[in-house]
Formats: structure tokens, C-alpha cells, sequence
């Protein structure tokens, strides 16, 4: 019998339809500072991310969590820490390739003193970033998608029809 990978995955209602205005390229918020973590309300922190280019996140207690899910849904691009030694059939629903592409940008732009310093053009770059991140995101990283293909491999007649009600 075949094994099939499955991961994490974010209501829909959570991503955004369009890309928010950028006021930082970095989230204050630091994943294992506790002193970052200033939020209060489930708004207040995906404000976070909708107001900046870059979240920063990494591996904790293992590899996937809903924080990348989260970043990616906010309109935001993760800023993954070490993501190269992620092994292969880990996190295989995130756009890995496409994050580690991104990423590059950060370390080019993090050299700046300001947000103001970044020209228009590194924002739409990042922004086309974020917009192929979003249809990804979508497409592949929804609780609808996921339970879809689980649905498909499990492949049993009349269980197609769960996600119709």
C-alpha cells in the first residue's frame, strides 16, 4: 500500500484576496522571543504579517506548523530559516523552491536602513513573489484542498461527496 504525505493547511477565509499594503519589510515578530510576542488578538497579529514584506519562521518543534500557513495567508512571504536542511519528503505542499527563490530578495533588502529605501521596482518584486505565493497558497494549502486530496487517494466511492454538503 502506498504512503502519501499530508500537512498542515489554513481556512480559506484566512488568505487574503489581495496583496496588503506594506508598511516594514520584517514582522516584529521573532518565533521563540517571547518578547515578540506582543499580540493580544488573533487580528492584531495577522496585521503583522499583512503590514510587512517578510515573516520570519523556522523550525521549532518540527518542521510544519500553522505559522507558515499563516505568513503565507496574511499576504506575507516567510522568511525560513534553514529551510535548505528541511528533508525532502517534509513540508511537501509548501512551495519550498519558491521560498528559498524569495528569500534571496530579504538578504539583498534587509541591507537597507528604511523601509522607505527599497525602491518600487524590489516591491514588485517581492510583490510578484507574493502574488505567486498566494495562488499556491489557494490552490494547495487550503483545509478544502487537503481534505480533497486525502479524499482522492483514499479513493472510495461515494466518499467524494462529503465536500459537496
Amino acid at each position: 500500500m502506498p504512503i502519501y504525505p499530508i500537512g498542515f493547511s489554513i481556512h480559506k477565509s484566512k488568505i487574503v484576496d489581495n496583496i496588503p499594503e506594506k508598511k516594514r519589510l520584517l514582522a516584529p515578530l521573532i518565533p521563540g522571543d517571547l518578547s515578540t510576542y506582543i499580540y493580544n488578538n488573533e487580528t492584531d497579529y495577522y496585521n503583522n504579517y499583512k503590514e510587512s514584506l517578510f515573516g520570519t519562521t523556522f523550525k521549532k518543534a518540527g518542521w510544519d506548523c500553522m505559522r507558515h500557513y499563516e505568513i503565507l495567508a496574511c499576504g506575507c512571504i516567510p522568511l525560513f530559516v534553514d529551510l535548505d536542511q528541511c528533508p525532502k519528503n517534509t513540508m511537501t505542499f509548501l512551495p519550498k523552491e519558491l521560498i528559498k527563490s524569495s528569500n534571496k530578495v530579504y538578504h539583498i533588502l534587509r541591507n537597507y536602513q528604511s523601509f522607505e529605501q527599497i525602491s518600487q521596482a524590489e516591491k514588485d518584486i517581492c510583490n510578484g513573489y507574493i502574488r505567486d505565493l498566494l495562488q499556491h497558497t489557494r490552490e494547495k494549502l487550503t483545509n478544502e484542498k487537503m481534505a480533497q486530496y486525502i479524499l482522492d487517494k483514499v479513493n472510495l466511492p461515494n466518499v467524494k461527496r462529503i465536500l459537496d454538503r
